[in-house]
């Protein structure tokens, strides 16, 4: 259940958010890991990588929630906990391109879950990181016009508003934009 809440805590307090984030996290040490662990990991990691000073700590939780993930074959958490650890903390201690991938698999099990609201945040980071690693910018292009179909499809209006706003910018960079200013 707490999990559920944590996109609503993040956008609302980070009060809130660390007292959902440690309450998951406590529950997991005091009653044993389960899948959710995963995410409640993983989310502590992202606490944790707010600061240069728990920078290491950050990741080091963020590793246990995917590998958590991976010990408890929980493809249903796969997409929030990727998602968590791929597009805000690992690409502090890992190469760029490297990150891309697993956040493919990530939307592949989103989509495959149910858990849209969260291929949208991996979605769209993913092709911002495939923007800054693409060695032509049409290939970028390419990826946010097929993030772009997705986020329509499912009708998620905050992925198609992000998505237009970094696929106007990658336009932009290329030097062709018809109108620079229009999503």
């Amino acid at each position: 259940i707490l999990s559920k809440c944590v996109p609503a805590a993040y956008q609302l307090s980070a009060e809130l958010l660390n007292s959902v984030v440690f309450t998951m996290v406590k529950t997991s040490v005091t009653y044993g890991n389960d899948p959710h662990s995963a995410f409640a990991y993983a989310m502590y990691g992202l606490l944790l990588s707010d600061s240069p000073d728990t920078l290491d700590q950050g990741f080091r939780f963020g590793e246990l929630g995917v590998n958590l993930l991976r010990k408890f074959h929980s493809r249903a958490l796969e997409c929030r906990v990727k998602h968590i650890f791929y597009s805000h903390i690992a690409f502090t201690r890992l190469p760029l391109p490297t990150i891309i991938s697993p956040m493919h698999d990530a939307v592949e099990a989103g989509l495959a879950h149910g858990d849209f609201e969260f291929v949208s945040y991996v979605g769209n980071v993913r092709c911002i990181c495939y923007l800054f690693c693409s060695p032509k910018l049409e290939d970028a292009l390419r990826e946010f016009d097929k993030e772009l179909g997705l986020m329509k499809t499912l009708k998620i209006a905050y992925g198609v508003i992000l998505c237009s706003i970094f696929r106007q910018m990658a336009l932009n960079l290329s030097g062709n934009p018809s109108e620079p200013a229009v999503l």
